[in-house]
């Protein structure tokens, strides 16, 4: 008869090494496309593994909340739940949607919606990787964990007066390129 491996008998500092193997990724994760190698189904094992792998999930991966599904984002918090949300440290956003009227900015409600949810639900973030302005700085800064805020931006895009505009609130930007994909929409050639 063959002895039975225990796993919770194994060292903390091993365990914590299988999670990470298992539940973190390289690159920043979409929550809503499942396939990027993790194994989350560990945390359903038993409460000890769900209480030791939950904080490596979510605190050592980026997470990439993008405008195209922007309306799931405060899904995906109140999915994962207040608990596993106040682990993430790293969220990826698109810069928030400003509204013009006349001589004031403020910020589209669903934007404005997003941000509360990070606000509220990602207590321990510490960076927050967006992709453009300075209207959302208070906003931010009322998310007392937070440390830097860093602006991905394409070459030339926004303008320098903008770009000079967030840097006076401290923001970091980061020149990207810009990803571009064949038969977006964006692509419109036309032959005769």
């Amino acid at each position: 008869m063959s002895a039975s491996f225990r796993f919770l008998s194994l060292p903390a500092e091993l365990r914590n090494e299988i999670y990470k193997y298992l539940l973190v990724y390289r690159q920043p994760i979409d929550p809503w496309y499942r396939c990027h190698g993790l194994e989350p189904n560990i945390l359903c094992t038993n409460t000890k593994i769900l209480h030791e792998a939950r904080s490596i999930l979510y605190a050592e991966n980026c997470f990439e909340l993008r405008a195209s599904k922007s309306e799931r984002i405060p899904e995906f918090l109140d999915t994962i739940g207040p608990i596993n949300a106040s682990h993430i440290q790293c969220v990826r956003i698109d810069f928030p949607t400003p509204r013009e009227h006349e001589d004031t900015v403020s910020l589209e409600e669903d934007s404005l919606c997003i941000l509360e949810k990070v606000q509220h639900h990602c207590s321990n973030l510490k960076k927050n990787y967006a992709n453009a302005i300075a209207l959302a700085d208070a906003r931010f800064r009322e998310i007392s964990s937070l440390q830097e805020i860093v602006v991905e931006v394409y070459e030339g895009d926004p303008n320098l007066d903008l770009r000079k505009e967030m840097e006076s609130h401290g923001w970091i930007l980061i020149v990207v390129a810009e990803i571009w994909s064949y038969g977006s929409e964006d692509d419109e050639d036309v032959y005769d």
